[in-house]
């Protein structure tokens, strides 16, 4: 998924990432992002701390994409990128060519963050038709495009509230804001937030509300997902305890006596349960599937002369090896099955405890929408 931020310039975008980025590597707070590029890390991570001094970044000259991962308690449930596009393209006019390619961005966007600074918002240049304009188009093309099977997050978010409290001297500026969001169509496939936030060497007002708020229909969907494969681990379950429960039932007698009367041997049923798990997303993997065919392999390979030969002369027999390479099987499975376990049970619990226990703050304004 793909989120991008538009706004004025230095109206406090990066610095909204950043403070986000510091609040969600907290190793105390259970749902975290992460940044899979290491020079991409090194350059937030520089960013992050200077906040912790009151150091801000200087506006942004030019666009940068951030790839990260979302995990809960440390296990990935989706990947998104992070569009932080120069601020000084919304000034520009509508048919230049960069803010064509904002527009495309914009609409190929799964989430929209727009940024409006509170210190500034009186300033004569939002009375500009063309800025207002500009930014009016982007968010109705944006939401217009919402539908049952194309569910789109939208932000408001304004910056630097712990410079500037109260109103500004022109509140129709806000106003501007509560209109457009009534224009909104289709609300039930459309999330949004509108929110203060301030950055300090101390707080992240509301990052995370907005972050969260943002992310909850790709959330939902990436959670539908892992309880598909939740449904899918329980029919490995059932396949494994086959496979375990006529382990040692096969042999020649079995085999003879199914070719005799035309039925399918435990051999038969086995093999099928076993080559029926390379099928599973979990063990499609070339190393996992090559596992499970030199288990099968070992297994057909086993008979009492090998036991009796091995127990003689030393070395391992064809049932150890089979036998050690199902546990190898299994444990891919119980850590596959406790992990999405753990992260769908995680995410719902936390999401739902963190909106209670932040929601109505004091000076901290966001509602939904």
């Amino acid at each position: 998924m793909k989120i991008t931020m538009i706004g004025d310039r230095g109206c406090g975008k990066t610095t909204f990432m950043a403070g986000l980025y510091r609040s969600m590597t907290d190793p105390n707070f259970c749902l975290n992002i992460r940044l899979s590029n290491k020079e991409q890390r090194k350059h937030v991570d520089s960013i992050a701390n200077n906040l912790s001094h009151n150091s801000y970044p200087l506006p942004t000259d030019f666009a940068q994409t951030y790839e990260f991962d979302f995990t809960v308690d440390n296990v990935k449930l989706l990947d998104f990128t992070w569009y932080d596009y120069r601020g000084g393209a919304l000034e520009e006019d509508a048919s230049s060519n960069e803010v064509v390619e904002l527009f495309d961005q914009i609409n190929s966007s799964d989430g929209l963050i727009v940024f409006a600074d509170t210190t500034t918002m009186d300033h004569p240049k939002w009375k500009k038709n063309r800025y207002w304009r500009t930014i009016q188009q982007a968010v109705i093309n944006f939401a217009s495009q919402v539908d049952q099977n194309n569910k789109r997050s939208l932000g408001f978010v304004f910056t630097k509230f712990d410079s500037k409290p109260d109103y500004p001297e022109d509140p129709g500026v806000y106003d501007k804001f509560f209109s457009l969001i009534d224009q909104m169509p289709n609300h039930e496939y459309l999330w949004g937030i509108a929110a203060n936030t301030a950055i300090t060497k101390d707080i992240s007002l509301n990052t995370i509300e907005v972050f969260l708020r943002i992310m909850t229909p790709f959330i939902y969907q990436a959670l539908q997902e892992q309880a598909y494969k939740i449904d899918q681990t329980n029919e490995m379950n059932e396949l494994l305890h086959n496979i375990g429960d006529n382990y040692n039932s096969a042999g020649f007698l079995d085999d003879f006596f199914s070719g005799l009367f035309g039925e399918s041997s435990v051999r038969d049923q086995v093999t099928a349960c076993v080559n029926m798990l390379k099928q599973y997303p979990l063990y499609q993997s070339s190393k996992r599937r090559l596992l499970i065919s030199s288990f099968l392999n070992h297994w057909n390979s086993r008979s009492v002369f090998d036991d009796l030969g091995t127990a003689f002369f030393g070395g391992r027999s064809q049932s150890s090896i089979a036998e050690q390479e199902f546990g190898q099987i299994i444990d891919i499975w119980v850590n596959y099955a406790n992990d999405i376990g753990a992260l769908y049970g995680t995410w719902s619990e936390n999401f739902m405890k963190y909106l209670d226990e932040n929601s109505g703050k004091e000076d901290s304004f966001y509602f939904l929408f």
